[in-house]
């Protein structure tokens, strides 16, 4: 079968044609990186960083960073945002996603709550890990001084899934609104996009398949846009990319979203791939960042005034 072409902007380089290995042998090569990546979450001029060690039920390692702007380190009741990474439940996070979330803590003009998680284990492992996370924030509430009544809650990819699902199982409704990055959402495999985008860069409908089926062995896949009521999401922010697999079901998760009276802003990147804004000097990616930055402003202001 003839390799398709695809439409996606120049600016992204190499990663046009990227494919993300889904081998657990890579994932596990991987994980000897996770120290050096760690390197890049750090405080500097701009931002301090508090990294946060804390052990599970079951004596297992858990760590998770605040970052704080510099800028407002005197500052009380700051907003928060809570922010999960992707990686396909087999990848730590990488350089472009701490550069991103010191760009939201420093213009967002809030603290912001890195979460990570084991890796290459089977589901509910990570979920597990971001609910203990959870947990100790609000346990911890007047140490770090952040505003109860202003938390939002973002991810990019697997994050924007595992965010979804903190939300369904905690029952929580402290999370005042959503940022969800090109989420994985559902576990159906039959939109246009999914049958469509089998070889995309980046990710596409094969390395779902994988991660559904290596990931959820234990439990079955949540599966948000099959859920009969989504009233106890907060308002959202939604990002889809043009050539995704997962496409679909972001624009459809909007659509369900809106159905429940819920404000929804949808934005259908164009010329893009999957995680495309691991590519920091494209125009199109700077031009997303900005728009990312205005609605969660937006967001913060809206969660003050009520």
């Amino acid at each position: 079968m003839k390799k398709k072409k695809y439409n996606i902007d120049k600016s992204f380089k190499f990663f046009r044609y990227f494919k993300t290995p889904s081998s657990n042998f890579i994932a596990y090569l991987a994980k000897l990186l996770i120290p050096f990546f760690d390197l890049f979450i750090k405080s500097d001029k701009n931002v301090k960083v508090i990294k946060i060690k804390n052990k599970d039920i079951d004596n297992h390692k858990i760590i998770s960073y605040f970052i704080i702007p510099k800028k407002l380190i005197n500052k009380k009741n700051l907003p928060l945002l809570i922010y999960i990474h992707g990686g396909g439940f087999m990848f730590s996070a990488v350089p472009h996603q701490y550069k991103n979330v010191k760009n939201y803590a420093i213009n967002g003009n809030c603290i912001v709550y890195f979460m990570k998680y084991k890796l290459i284990k089977p589901y509910p492992t990570s979920i597990n890990d971001v609910l203990f996370s959870f947990d100790f924030l609000i346990k911890n509430k007047e140490k770090y001084n952040f505003d109860i009544n202003n938390i939002g809650i973002a991810g990019d990819s697997a994050g924007g899934f595992l965010a979804l699902d903190l939300i369904k199982r905690s029952k929580t409704d402290l999370i005042k609104f959503m940022m969800l990055f090109y989420p994985f959402v559902d576990k159906r495999l039959d939109s246009i996009s999914m049958k469509e985008f089998i070889d995309t860069p980046m990710w596409n409908s094969k390395a779902t398949k994988k991660v559904i089926k290596r990931y959820f062995i234990n439990e079955e896949c949540p599966s948000f846009n099959e859920m009969d009521d989504l009233s106890i999401f907060p308002k959202a922010y939604i990002e889809s990319c043009e050539f995704d697999c997962l496409r679909d079901q972001d624009i459809d998760f909007a659509n369900n979203l809106k159905k429940f009276n819920k404000e929804v802003i949808l934005n259908e990147t164009k010329k893009t791939m999957h995680g495309f804004d691991i590519v920091s000097s494209s125009p199109l990616t700077k031009e997303v960042l900005i728009k990312r930055i205005e609605v969660l402003n937006y967001f913060f202001n809206k969660s003050q005034e009520n």
